[in-house]
């Protein structure tokens, strides 16, 4: 009895390496991280999303400053739900990590839920598609690029003969591209392989680009609401600019603004591409001076108006038709 024990615990324990390593084998070929890689990025909460994938690294300004604060008493409570409930009790409903409020060019409030600091990078998801639209703007103001820039000049490697080759800038940044791969979010493992799910956990997005080239429409017949538009202009700017977006984005935004903290963004693997239309990681205090910048329309010297320090024009950030590109 004790042999055939053992015998068949030898038997499982190969089992389960043999399926382990398929499972590996499984994740390398379709461009996935490996199973327990997988396996942590499927069930980590939002906020530790950031340290789970390899990122580029967007340094602090040269001249980083330190938002100004100043005391405001704020309303006890907040209309939630038809009641009236404490504002601490609204946030820690919500889920909040992290809430500031900015008032006359100074944090008038600052929140943190229990364990995040001041210092905490945060995900962005869709905000960053802000950053990238900002950065296509830039482009465009240089003359490096136009709305009328087709998705295959810049990689013709993708050309298919269909309408997939007529995709434009200026439809990529309306999400009027048509791309197939719609914004259903899965829930639970089950939904992993949805196509959403495979560009937000690939480790090739060249790989997914290529595989994902079928149309839901044609491109400027429609505007839907879809990731996969914002991932192909992050690509573009990356190609045009023949820098990492992450690189575009510190000297053209985060160094003039004056961010304090380092801020990263996502990428598939070392050397690949940001997953540019989720994954910028950053403090609270920095995407609030993301938003006074857009408040501003870029059109003003921040750390002038703000801190009352004399700046050279290169610290003068500017928005290219923020109205267009960002409204």
């Amino acid at each position: 009895m004790a042999k055939f024990v053992l015998r068949a615990a030898r038997a499982l324990v190969v089992i389960l390496v043999v399926v382990f390593a398929l499972a590996w084998a499984g994740t390398i070929y379709i461009h996935y991280p490996n199973p327990i890689q997988a396996a942590r990025l499927g069930f980590a909460a939002p906020s530790d999303t950031p340290t789970l994938m390899p990122a580029n690294e967007i340094r602090p300004a040269a001249a980083p400053v330190v938002w100004p604060v100043t005391t405001r008493a704020l309303p006890s409570s907040v209309d939630w739900y038809g009641k009236q409930v404490p504002l601490a009790t609204f946030l820690t409903a919500t889920h909040t990590n992290a809430f500031l409020i900015v008032r006359n060019d100074a944090i008038a409030y600052e929140w943190y839920a229990k364990g995040i600091t001041k210092d905490r990078r945060l995900p962005s998801y869709s905000v960053a598609k802000t950053l990238v639209a900002m950065a296509t703007g830039e482009l465009v103001k240089e003359g490096k690029l136009r709305e009328t820039d087709t998705f295959v000049s810049f990689f013709p490697e993708f050309k298919t003969g269909t309408d997939f080759d007529k995709i434009t800038v200026g439809e990529l940044i309306d999400m009027r591209g048509g791309v197939n791969v719609p914004d259903d979010y899965p829930t639970g493992p089950s939904g992993w392989g949805a196509p959403i799910a495979q560009m937000y956990a690939t480790t090739d997005l060249m790989n997914f680009i290529r595989n994902h080239r079928g149309m839901a429409f044609t491109p400027g017949s429609q505007a839907i609401y879809r990731s996969v538009d914002t991932q192909m202009m992050g690509m573009v700017i990356s190609k045009v600019s023949g820098r990492s977006l992450a690189d575009f984005v510190e000297e053209h935004f985060w160094n003039p603004i004056g961010a304090q903290y380092l801020a990263t963004w996502n990428i598939d693997h070392k050397g690949g591409y940001e997953k540019s239309y989720c994954c910028f990681n950053a403090t609270a205090r920095d995407y609030a001076k993301l938003g006074q910048l857009m408040i501003d329309g870029g059109t003003r010297p921040t750390h002038d108006r703000w801190w009352g320090r004399q700046r050279h024009s290169n610290y003068r950030p500017r928005l290219a038709y923020p109205t267009h590109y960002v409204g």
